[in-house]
C-alpha cells in the first residue's frame, strides 16, 4: 500500500499558487537542464570550449525536440487519414500537444551536434562521449514525466502498480511500470558510463557502449509496453527495429575500424 501511495504522488499537474503546471513539461525542461549541466561540466574532458558547449546545448535541444516530434508523427501514419478528417484544429493540437519518440530526438540532436562539430572542426568522438554520459540522466528524468501522465505504459500485470491519476494509461488496472524501469536503467547506465569516462578510454568507446546498452534494453522493454500507438512493422515496433539497426551499425563500425588496425578514436567526420 505504501508503494501505491508514493506512486500516486506523481500527478499530471503541479499546483503553484493559482497556476496548474503540467508535470510532463516540467520534467522535460528539467531533463534538458540537468543533462545540459552535466554536458557543460564534462566539456573539458573532450577539449571542447565552454562557449561551444553552450551553443551545442541549444542546438541539441532544438534538434532533439523536432526529431522526437517528427518520429512520433511518423508512428501515426496509419491514422493520418482519420486525424485529418477530424479537422485542422484537432490536427494542430495533436502536433503541438502529442507525444515524442526518444529515438527521433536522439537522431535530431545528433545531426545538430555533428553539423556544428564538423563546421567548426571540433573534437567529434570525444564530444559524443561526454554527450553519451550526460544523456541517460536527462532521459531518466524525462521518463518520470512520462509516468506522470501515463504515456509509454506497460502491460497489465498482477505484480504491476496502479496509476490512479493517469491521463492515458488505464487507471484501475495494475501495469508494469515500464517508465520507472527505464528511468532506473538510464540512471544506472549513466553511472557506469561516467566511471568508464573517468578512466579516459579511447574516444568513441563510451558512445558505443551507450548505444548498444540502451538499444538492447529498449528492444527488450518494448515487449512489456502496453500502449499500441507506437508504430509496428511486422512483429516488432518501430523502436525495436531502430534498436536492431543501431546495434548492427555499431558492430559494423567497430569491426571495420578493428580490421583496419585503426583506433576508432582517430576516425573523424
Amino acid at each position: 500500500m505504501s508503494l501505491l501511495f508514493s506512486i500516486s504522488l506523481i500527478k499530471p499537474f503541479v499546483s503553484v499558487g493559482r497556476l496548474s503546471l503540467p508535470t510532463y513539461g516540467i520534467m522535460m525542461v528539467l531533463a534538458f537542464i540537468v543533462a545540459g549541466i552535466i554536458f557543460y561540466l564534462l566539456a573539458p574532458r573532450a577539449d571542447l570550449p565552454r562557449a561551444d558547449a553552450f551553443n551545442l546545448l541549444a542546438l541539441i535541444m532544438v534538434g532533439g525536440v523536432v526529431g522526437a516530434k517528427v518520429l512520433y508523427l511518423l508512428t501515426l501514419i496509419p491514422y493520418w487519414r482519420a486525424i485529418a478528417a477530424a479537422g485542422w484544429q484537432e490536427t494542430l493540437e495533436l502536433i503541438a500537444g502529442g507525444g515524442m519518440v526518444f529515438y527521433g530526438g536522439l537522431l535530431g540532436g545528433f545531426l545538430m551536434l555533428a553539423g556544428y562539430l564538423r563546421k567548426y572542426k571540433l573534437p567529434f568522438l570525444p564530444t559524443l562521449d561526454i554527450a553519451a554520459a550526460a544523456l541517460p540522466v536527462g532521459h531518466a528524468i524525462g521518463r518520470l514525466g512520462c509516468f506522470s501522465v501515463g504515456c509509454c505504459y506497460g502491460l497489465p500485470s498482477k505484480h504491476g502498480i496502479l496509476m490512479p491519476h493517469s491521463l492515458i494509461a488505464p487507471r484501475d488496472v495494475p501495469l508494469v511500470p515500464t517508465q520507472l524501469i527505464e528511468a532506473a536503467f538510464c540512471l544506472l547506465l549513466a553511472v557506469v558510463l561516467y566511471l568508464i569516462l573517468r578512466r579516459k578510454p579511447r574516444p568513441g568507446l563510451v558512445t558505443s557502449l551507450y548505444l548498444v546498452a540502451y538499444s538492447i534494453f529498449r528492444f527488450v522493454i518494448e515487449f512489456w509496453r502496453g500502449d499500441v500507438l507506437r508504430g509496428f512493422i511486422g512483429p516488432f515496433s518501430l523502436s525495436q527495429w531502430i534498436s536492431i539497426t543501431i546495434v548492427l551499425a555499431v558492430a559494423i563500425y567497430l569491426i571495420v575500424t578493428w580490421r583496419r588496425g585503426k583506433d576508432p578514436g582517430k576516425t573523424g567526420m
